[in-house]
């Protein structure tokens, strides 16, 4: 899970928005490792069919920023790969993020939101865009009307813009409730992703399925263990196994959150 791009880092900007050259260090390893790459679409398909998804990798984005046009879209060309873009879609067409508002505090500054003809260029190059809600905002904090409108506004714009009926949906910040995940099915999606370490599989909640995210800390050799195991450390792996113990049903997750653990 990437964010936006940027030449070169500065101090104030967030470390989810990595260098272009570290990209580009992890993209070809990738490819001489052999990688295949493919969608969420298509990785759903092969989930359905139980087909194999060995030696596969997801890359997405969230939000939406230019240079995924003009910085990842070469790298990904040249390395024959695809990518899936998770669109805020209320963000699109913006002169600049500081309109945004709190959202827009840690953005590299030279960057701006994506515009719906560059999305529509973007998307006839390959891309597979879907849905990242409207507004951005923390899924598991919202009323019902606030997440419904994020669910399916954020759907109905992009199949009015794009002519695409966007099935996949990752929650802002991969936060999420019982709600939230319900919900998401009630509104046609097919599935959802999240922010959990790990790898997907046959057995993963189709609501919530995981993501590593990729940022200014992860050296090539993390970021070679994330994606040949899905953790950064054995320990990672073990603590993680006991919280999806734990929060199996995610209503748990929520008491223990409301009752300040």
């Amino acid at each position: 899970m990437y964010h936006a791009l940027t030449d070169t880092w500065e101090p104030g900007v967030h470390p989810i928005h990595i260098g272009v050259e570290m990209f580009e260090q992890q993209m070809a390893w990738l490819s001489m490792q052999n990688y295949e790459s493919i969608t969420v679409t298509e990785l759903y398909q092969r989930l359905s069919k139980k087909m194999s998804i060995a030696n596969t990798i997801v890359i997405t984005f969230d939000d939406g920023y230019l240079s995924l046009l003009n910085k990842a879209s070469p790298v990904l060309k040249k390395h024959g790969f695809v990518a899936t873009l998770f669109l805020t879609t209320g963000f699109v067409g913006m002169s600049n993020y500081a309109l945004a508002g709190d959202f827009a505090r840690d953005l590299p500054p030279a960057d701006r939101p994506l515009t719906w003809e560059e999305l529509l260029e973007m998307q006839s190059s390959g891309w597979d865009i879907q849905a990242h809600s409207c507004t951005h905002r923390a899924h598991d904090t919202l009323l019902d009307e606030e997440l419904a409108r994020e669910l399916d506004e954020s759907k109905y714009v992009i199949k009015d813009r794009l002519n695409k009926d966007p099935k996949f949906y990752a929650f802002p910040f991969g936060n999420y409730n019982e709600n939230s995940l319900n919900r998401l099915l009630k509104a046609n999606y097919l599935a959802g992703f999240s922010v959990h370490s790990g790898q997907v599989s046959a057995a993963s909640d189709i609501r919530r399925l995981p993501r590593n995210e990729i940022n200014m800390e992860c050296a090539l050799p993390l970021f070679a263990r994330l994606a040949r195991s899905g953790y950064r450390s054995n320990l990672e792996k073990y603590r993680c196994w006991l919280r999806n113990l734990l929060f199996y049903y995610p209503r748990i997750k929520d008491f223990v959150k409301q009752s300040g653990g």
